[in-house]
């Protein structure tokens, strides 16, 4: 009887026990619960705080990458440095690589992570003395008080000429039983992208009215020309219809860039 007696009061100890637990785990759910309706309803009466937090999170996570190239030269303060052709905001993951030509700050700069990807010990000139203030908002609460300084100045080499390497396919003009033949053209906009003047070799396009006429054409920086072949019942080649050709247009601008693009029409003689 002792040991039946001193079972059973074990065994009512381990309920105890297991029933407290369960006392203590309920009323941890149920605290848990409470507070969890109690973030929703302040979240429900405060959709402008949890939408902007959330907005903070977003660019925290996802904050753009932009990579420092020097194409230009030294100077941080020009969008033309930069990979993204963006002056870095407070809002950049900025990145300084191994190149040959490294920034140097001499306003106000700003960026959101600076992460030096070099061993090279001027990887940035900061130049204190001479006004140049970099703002890192990662480590400002988010954000930067100065007003972003853009030196401009940025110039397009004659290597970013647009049409270079490409391929004009100027139409197919029908011959077929017209006299004198129609007005039929096939034309380009050609425009001059660059910060340099682009000089053009057009080639003659043969029994047809053409603009530009053969030889060389300035085409100046900033500028566009419109390229065209026409059937001939212009001047300069009354009856005649335009051939089926394949030229190359070569050009060279002022910088030293140079290449060439492609012009080919066809007609159904």
């Amino acid at each position: 009887m002792k040991q039946t007696n001193s079972v059973s009061r074990t065994g009512s100890s381990k309920d105890i026990n297991n029933f407290s637990a369960r006392i203590t785990i309920l009323e941890s759910t149920k605290f848990d619960q409470i507070a969890l309706i109690s973030k929703i309803i302040f979240q429900m009466k405060n959709k402008t705080v949890l939408l902007f937090t959330l907005m903070l999170m977003f660019n925290h996570v996802f904050a753009q990458t932009n990579t420092w190239t020097g194409s230009t030269d030294n100077d941080w303060h020009k969008a033309c440095n930069w990979s993204l052709d963006l002056i870095p905001t407070a809002t950049h993951a900025v990145v300084i690589p191994v190149v040959s030509e490294y920034p140097t700050i001499n306003n106000n700069a700003h960026c959101k992570t600076l992460s030096i990807t070099t061993t090279a010990a001027n990887a940035v000139n900061l130049n204190s003395s001479g006004g140049g203030n970099l703002c890192i908002s990662s480590t400002n609460n988010g954000t930067c008080s100065t007003v972003l300084t853009d030196n401009g100045g940025c110039t397009v080499p004659g290597s970013a000429f647009e049409p270079d390497g490409d391929y004009y396919l100027f139409g197919i003009f029908d011959c077929v039983g017209f006299t004198p033949y129609s007005f039929a053209q096939g034309n380009r906009i050609i425009t001059n992208n660059t910060s340099f003047n682009i000089t053009m070799v057009i080639p003659n396009f043969g029994c047809a009215d053409q603009s530009p006429q053969p030889g060389n054409f300035l085409l100046t920086a900033g500028s566009s020309v419109n390229l065209y072949v026409q059937a001939g019942s212009g001047t300069s080649a009354p009856n005649c219809c335009v051939q089926n050709f394949t030229q190359t247009v070569t050009w060279s601008s002022t910088d030293g860039g140079s290449g060439s693009f492609i012009v080919e029409t066809a007609n159904n003689l």
